[in-house]
């Protein structure tokens, strides 16, 4: 496994960082940001130039190996894909979120499960999944797309209409997917620290969702959400099964990547914690102004 990391850099560090020949030479720094995984040879040499700055903020990317991707048993979706809202769509699914119950999940965690969507003119191949809009954490489907996850006995899973407001009706092969099937709390570890701008320290996700399945919790259904809102809308995040992406590619569909899901104990969780903990204690040793 790796960690990538797309690096913007204080202007004062950027400055630095141009000045010397061999990052000028390796690395390209005309955009704002530059990319390196921690094991590149210059990253190390980065940190040592940047030490006296105003700072730089890395924004991670997992990336395992194919042997450790297929030893995995559960994914978190990410988009691909997005269907944008028009005109007037925000207003009425914001609205119908903010008029939703909280679900409460215990521990003091909460999460707004939205069952009705409104997008304006919408549309979308036979094989295609779309995020809708670019603040929901919830996802559209061609009927086509659905059909197979019916077909194929995925569980968890239900197609819900989509509302047109200029046709004034429901589309016929555009469906929201739903579930109110919910994962168990969240390990919290190094890479979910809490949010340093939000007053109740709620955490934030910088890599990988850890499970500990060794409780007795495990999800039975193929499509599940997150016990935690991993975003600012109350919104959860989606956790599959290692089946619905084995469906996703047989049958060529398009719109998700997949992101690997650990299990507290696992080897894979081991190392990629030891990774992690190398890389924080190498960017803090460097200078306490960077940050994730």
């Amino acid at each position: 496994m790796k960690i990538n990391l797309r690096i913007l850099c204080k202007k004062d560090a950027k400055a630095t960082l141009v000045k010397d020949a061999e990052v000028a030479a390796a690395c390209d720094l005309r955009g704002p940001t530059l990319d390196l995984d921690e094991g590149h040879p210059l990253f190390d040499r980065i940190l040592v130039l940047t030490k006296g700055t105003e700072g730089c903020w890395f924004n991670p990317l997992m990336e395992f190996t194919k042997a450790e991707t297929g030893a995995v048993r559960f994914f978190q979706l990410e988009c691909r894909k997005l269907v944008r809202e028009g005109p007037g769509d925000y207003e009425v699914n914001v609205a119908r979120l903010r008029s939703l119950p909280f679900l409460e999940t215990g521990g003091g965690r909460k999460i707004r499960l939205l069952e009705r969507i409104a997008l304006r003119c919408a549309s979308l191949k036979a094989n295609e999944i779309a995020c809708a809009g670019d603040w929901m954490a919830e996802f559209v489907a061609h009927r086509e797309a659905g059909r197979i996850f019916e077909s194929e006995g995925l569980t968890g899973l239900s197609l819900r209409p989509v509302f047109d407001p200029k046709a004034g009706k429901d589309y016929e092969d555009l469906f929201q997917l739903y579930t109110d099937s919910l994962m168990p709390p969240v390990e919290l570890d190094l890479t979910t620290p809490p949010h340093p701008d939000s007053p109740a320290k709620k955490p934030r996700q910088l890599a990988c969702l850890t499970y500990d399945f060794g409780k007795g919790n495990e999800p039975v259904s193929d499509f599940n959400r997150t016990a935690e809102a991993w975003s600012s809308n109350d919104m959860p995040a989606w956790v599959v099964t290692s089946r619905v992406r084995e469906v996703f590619t047989r049958n060529k569909l398009r719109g998700w990547a997949f992101r690997p899901v650990l299990e507290k104990g696992t080897d894979l969780h081991a190392a990629y914690l030891a990774k992690w903990q190398d890389l924080i204690d190498r960017i803090s040793a460097s200078n306490t102004r960077h940050f994730f």
